[in-house]
């Protein structure tokens, strides 16, 4: 063992010596070196080209398989976007008139990074204009506040400065929805809205909560899903019982989206003084 670590200094040592010899050599005489520069290239020049050759395959191979990947999930999200299409379609089917939009941006509360606003491709250069509805093919998403020539502002059902005139339940009893929590409860879950029943109505686990209406269709028609009652709140004496509702529409993951212009003219439920609409 002892001679194998020996020789194999020496050779070590040897080969330093040697490679120190050719650099002064090359540096004395240049020209010297020449027959040995020439063997080597003809020993490693083959192998030095297969390597080329090989790296130049490897990135055409790695730039092709991400081209594929990025045409697939291209398809993917074109694919994903006409079904929210169909399904926008036929959740507006008793509107006479939509115009589909995509969501390009949004706005979130700094303390709780709920979403508050979403911004939208369409503006007044394509006919919107402020307190229209905005939904997804699941239901209600909000309305527009804010309107420039190619964009415009939606604040959606989530801002705690919304409240929308609803009906509840197969009876249609009315109430408001919000995103306040009412005084001597714990704050809701993100994402989670209070229902306010009004007029004494009752309301129930599961039920499904839909718009009331407002004059014109103007900004929310009567009828679009706002979202179901998950739990009723207990009673404290309040003047209206108080529910959560979960959203309709997972306003996380809003894509699609489309802008009611006009609905079919009908007489709306009137929504009392203060309610919202």
């Amino acid at each position: 063992m002892a001679l194998q670590v020996r020789t194999r200094r020496r050779l070590l040592a040897g080969g330093v010596v040697a490679t120190l010899a050719l650099v002064a050599v090359g540096q004395a005489r240049p020209a010297a070196l020449d027959p040995v520069r020439s063997a080597a290239g003809e020993v490693f020049g083959p192998a030095e080209s297969l390597l080329t050759a090989r790296d130049t395959t490897i990135e055409t191979l790695t730039r092709q398989r991400d081209d594929a990947r990025r045409q697939l999930a291209q398809r993917s999200r074109d694919a994903q976007q006409q079904d929210d299409l169909h399904g926008l379609q036929g959740a507006l089917s008793r509107v006479t008139r939509f115009l589909p939009a995509q969501v390009v941006g949004f706005a979130s509360d700094a303390t709780t990074g709920l979403l508050q606003q979403i911004t939208i491709d369409l503006g007044s250069a394509d006919g919107i204009e402020t307190n229209q509805a905005v939904q997804a093919s699941a239901g209600l998403v909000g309305r527009t506040v804010s309107v420039s020539r190619h964009s415009s502002t939606v604040q959606l059902v989530t801002d705690p400065k919304a409240v929308v005139g609803a009906r509840v339940g197969a009876e249609g009893a009315l109430a408001t929805v919000g995103n306040v929590t009412p005084p001597g409860l714990s704050a809701r879950s993100p994402g989670l809205l209070t229902l306010t029943m009004v007029a004494g109505g009752t309301v129930r686990k599961g039920d499904q909560v839909r718009t009331l209406g407002s004059e014109g269709g103007r900004p929310y028609p009567a009828g679009i899903v706002v979202g179901q009652v998950v739990s009723v709140d207990p009673d404290r004496g309040q003047s209206g019982t108080t529910a959560v509702v979960r959203p309709a529409v997972d306003l996380a993951r809003l894509d699609l989206v489309a802008v009611v212009m006009s609905v079919e003219r009908a007489t709306p439920d009137r929504i009392l003084p203060g309610a919202g609409a």
